[in-house]
């Protein structure tokens, strides 16, 4: 969006994504270790899975004429 004076409003809405794998890493000792308990305690069922987080994250940018940033306000994690 373009200000009166040169300036543009540059709005941003973004969703971010954390992804990993959860799973033993059988270098080291306690991880074997409770990949051992966990395989006993669930009968042989236990298994690594995939772990999906996602939150919100807004921005608003101001840009001179020139394409400098004059300002940036981000929202606070998981607002809108």
């Amino acid at each position: 969006m373009a200000r009166g004076n040169g300036d543009y409003i540059v709005t941003i809405t973004a969703d971010l994504t954390f992804n990993d794998i959860v799973d033993p890493n059988l270098l080291y000792p306690s991880d074997s270790w409770e990949a051992k308990v966990a395989k006993f305690v669930s009968a042989g069922q236990a298994e690594g899975y995939d772990l999906h987080i996602t939150w919100p994250r807004d921005a608003q940018v101001v840009i001179d004429a020139d394409g400098k940033t004059i300002k940036s306000v981000t929202s606070a994690p998981g607002k809108r």
